[in-house]
Parts: structure tokens; sequence; C-alpha cells
């Protein structure tokens, strides 16, 4: 039987995606669906096959604002413009040009340099937390850790960090247009883009104010030209903000609805790191990529015509019984765990190393400082934004 075209704006979806998916990867892992105008994909070998295959680009760009009238796409050129060069949306060598000085910066020693700041900035959040008798995980921690974190590695001045979370969340729901062409929410992408591109400029006007090691000088000084380097700047923001904020979340609710596995943490927190890929497997902060067919191409039995946009849901791959045992059980030492949160092949995260270490580095520092973590009320929900890009919630409130 063929099922009724998927939307995500319908049937509570943002609450819990995982039953949408499950029906999709068994009855129609490629679906065709209205609302994306393309086609979604749900098993891990399907999705992992479209990301790692040359014959589906990644520059995706129009067909992202193609749900807008014309009116509402040539308002939009400014951030047409700064997304132009962004790696996510690059092939080839526009991409290879970008990811290469991306790599040179991201290395694994420069993360491993970032340590002892983020094990600062943590220890003094939770200081201010524990003065409360309950605060709000997003507000008081797995916000402004990355955004401070983020802007310095940006060489971004850390007063303006409080203004940085605003524009970087904007920002992050430009992907809702591709099936949701609200004219707010475009507004408010535009708004925040024309922000952040009018600050980069400032910074950038002033090269020898740049300071060593941060990703602003390694970008003026590789070559690049202004508009990649604002493009690039603008999406570490996003990408390096609105991700670890949610692995952050997402790691300490999904702990606290999981409470044997809480315990296990806590008593040997050896298992951080396994615990860190379990999260990012079990409720991974990015949703979905997005590629278009660049020739026609049987995927899963089903042509793909040149030409149309193609959407894989990670997290729908993540779960994909074929792969993971139990995958709707979170278990914290789970092995092998090949999850798909960072992506892969040559599009594969530039921070995940930085990423999963901010992760772990957080969830056990709270663990440790707050032992007996809980919700703040008895059967507290959660409300979860309604966002296609990320798997993220407004605020979740605790107590120590």
């Amino acid at each position: 039987m063929k099922l009724k075209s998927f939307s995500p704006w319908e049937d509570g979806f943002f609450d819990n995606p995982y039953p949408h998916f499950a029906r999709l990867r068994e009855s129609e892992p490629v679906h065709w669906s209205d609302a994306f105008d393309g086609w979604v994909i749900t098993s891990y070998d399907l999705v992992k096959e479209v990301a790692i295959s040359n014959l589906f680009s990644s520059d995706k760009l129009n067909l992202l604002f193609n749900r807008l009238s014309s009116a509402q796409q040539e308002a939009m050129s400014p951030m047409l413009e700064n997304m132009r060069y962004w790696a996510i949306m690059l092939d080839g060598d526009a991409h290879k040009r970008i990811r290469t000085v991306l790599n040179k910066t991201f290395t694994a020693s420069f993360s491993e340099g970032m340590r002892q700041r983020i094990e600062e900035i943590c220890d003094g959040l939770i200081a201010e937390m524990q003065k409360k008798d309950s605060f709000d995980l997003v507000e008081d921690f797995a916000y402004p850790l990355p955004a401070i974190l983020i802007a310095s590695i940006l060489g971004v001045p850390e007063d303006k960090v409080e203004w940085f979370k605003g524009v970087s969340g904007d920002i992050s729901k430009v992907f809702n247009l591709a099936s949701n062409p609200d004219p707010e929410c475009a507004k408010k992408c535009l708004v925040a883009v024309m922000e952040i591109t009018n600050f980069l400029k400032g910074i950038l006007s002033k090269p020898e104010d740049l300071i060593e090691g941060t990703l602003a000088k390694s970008l003026v000084d590789s070559g690049l030209s202004e508009n990649e380097i604002i493009s690039t700047l603008t999406l570490m923001l996003v990408a390096g903000h609105e991700t670890t904020t949610q692995l952050i979340v997402n790691g300490i609710y999904t702990l606290l609805n999981h409470p044997k596995e809480k315990e296990s943490l806590i008593n040997d927190f050896s298992l951080i790191e396994s615990a860190v890929e379990e999260v990012l497997r079990y409720e991974s902060p990015v949703q979905n990529i997005a590629r278009v067919a660049t020739s026609d191409y049987v995927l899963g039995g089903v042509e793909i015509k040149q030409g149309q946009k193609l959407v894989p849901f990670v997290n729908a791959a993540n779960r994909d019984p074929k792969v993971f045992k139990n995958p709707d059980e979170f278990k914290i030492d789970r092995s092998p765990n090949k999850h798909l949160a960072f992506g892969f092949g040559k599009h594969l995260c530039t921070g995940a190393y930085l990423a999963r270490m901010e992760g772990a580095i957080s969830i056990k520092k709270l663990l440790q400082a707050f032992p007996n973590l809980r919700f703040a009320q008895e059967g507290q929900e959660v409300k979860w934004q309604r966002n296609v890009a990320f798997r993220q919630m407004e605020s979740l409130m605790l107590k120590g």
C-alpha cells in the first residue's frame, strides 16, 4: 500500500519523528514527499549511498528556496549570496578549496589544545547553575558553552556571544524553507544573515587586528575571497554552535530518560566517549542532509530523475534495525556503532573531533557536579523546535 506523502509539518513529527521514519523505512525507504518536493531517504544503506556517490551533488542552494515566490527569492538574495560558498553546498574543486583550509585548522591537535578552555567554560557555567534551585540546561549551559568557544575560534569578541546565539539560531532555520516557505521564517533568516555579514565585513576590514590561530586569521591568510571567508565563518558559526548545543542537551535528556544508563555512566566515566557516540546515534543533532541528482539514477529500485532533490534523513538511518541491533534502545556501551551523525565521505563534518570532545567533557562535568540531576518537574514534557535540519529543544528545565 502506497503511503501518504510525508510532511514533517503534520502528525506530531517534531515531538517524535522515529515512528514516522520506521513506517517509511519499512514500506518506502525512497519516498516522494510533496512537502520537500523531492525524495525522502530513510534506510541506512541508501542514505550512505547518497552521501558517498559523486552522482549526487551538494549544490542544492537554488532548490532550497524554490518553494518561495519569485519576489521572496529576490528579497532573499543576501542570504543566497552568503550561503553560496558554504562548504556543504559545494562540490569538486570549489569544495576542496575551502575544505583544505578548514582541515588545516580543525586538526585533532588543535581541538585538544581547546580542552582546557572548554573545561574552564564548563566550570564557570556550572558554578552559576549551582546557585539556583533549578536551571535551564539550554539557556544556562548548552548554548553559551559552544557560543563562547566558537567565538574564540572564529576570532569574535566575547562580548558578542549573546548576539551571536540569536543570529545563529535564526540562520539555522533557513533549512525549513525547503519544505515550509514561511515568509516570517524567511524574514528572520534574512535579517540575521545581513547582520552577521556586516559584522564579519567589519572584522575583515582590519586584518592587522586578527589574532593568530583563529579561523578568521587562517582564512584571510589562505587567499580565499572575502565572500568565501564570510560564507565559511557563517557556516562555522551555525554548524559549530547549533549542533554542539543539541548534542549536550539531547545527551542529558536521553540519559535522564534512561536512569540505568545514567547510573552506569556515573559509576564508570571510562564509558563517556561511547556514551557520546550513542547519543549521536540515538538523538542525532543533525536530522538530514540534502543532495541533487546530477543524472538519472536508480536508488533502491526507484528511478531518480536528473535535477530532482533528495533528502536523506540521518536520524532515520541511525535507527535502522538492519544495521543496529534493537535500534530504539539506548545503550551507552553499544558496539559497533557506525552512526552517520557527522555525515560520511568528503562531507564528513570538519569539527567532529571538537564536537565529540565538547560533548564528552560537558556531559561528564554536569553529571559529576549534579549526580542527582533530574527534571525540574515530575512528568515534565519538553518542547522540540520545529526545525527540519536540527533535532533541538527550546529549553530543558532541570534540578541538581
